[in-house]
């Protein structure tokens, strides 16, 4: 139905839904951020207490997936970018989405039993992941989070580490991302604002 042609409540249905699928898309993002970050706090605000991970690595209630990600994460540099974001709606207070993914990890030869027999011993590996996330999303109350999440990962890529941070001009930056809370985002962009 075309909104113009709609009546008002009609028309107040069709903007909540916007308003919806841009509050499912928020929590999405900030997924991104809490996990390149390692920042439990806003991963926890992603999902609902009682939600599921499936994570492939890990299944489970997600307060052990919290306590698992520092773990997991701790000694690699990670990028993890949202792509195509699909979102269905099954009523006014459940959605599924399917969200592309690709993640990049910068991490010791040998992480999470990956180990490349072409770098020196204490080089780096770079993995890079392309893949899915299918959620089950709730509304309770007013706000969106995750209640069941799904790790597909559609491929993978491992090589020997690239990056070059000796470089005249990589010496010379000031501001190289890294975990929470001494990251830029904490220090730069939301000091003095309290959290995100």
């Amino acid at each position: 139905m075309n909104y113009a042609d709609a009546d008002e409540p009609t028309k107040a249905a069709m903007i909540q839904r916007v308003i919806d699928r841009q509050e499912i898309t928020d929590v999405l993002m900030r997924y991104s951020r809490g996990v390149d970050r390692i920042d439990i706090e806003t991963l926890a605000k992603c999902y609902w207490e009682d939600a599921l991970e499936d994570h492939g690595i890990y299944v489970g209630s997600v307060k052990e997936f919290l306590e698992f990600i520092p773990q997991w994460e701790r000694d690699q540099d990670t990028t993890h970018v949202m792509g195509t974001i699909i979102i269905d709606f099954d009523s006014t207070i459940v959605a599924r989405t399917e969200t592309y993914i690709r993640s990049f990890y910068n991490m010791p030869n040998g992480a999470h039993e990956m180990p490349r027999s072409d770098l020196p011993e204490g080089g780096r590996q770079e993995l890079e992941v392309g893949g899915r996330y299918l959620d089950r999303f709730e509304k309770r109350g007013s706000e969106w989070r995750i209640a069941h999440r799904t790790l597909v990962i559609d491929w993978n890529r491992l090589t020997p580490a690239s990056s070059c941070w000796d470089t005249p001009m990589y010496r010379k930056v000031r501001h190289r991302g890294l975990k929470h809370p001494i990251d830029p985002l904490y220090t730069v962009l939301l000091k003095g604002r309290g959290r995100a």
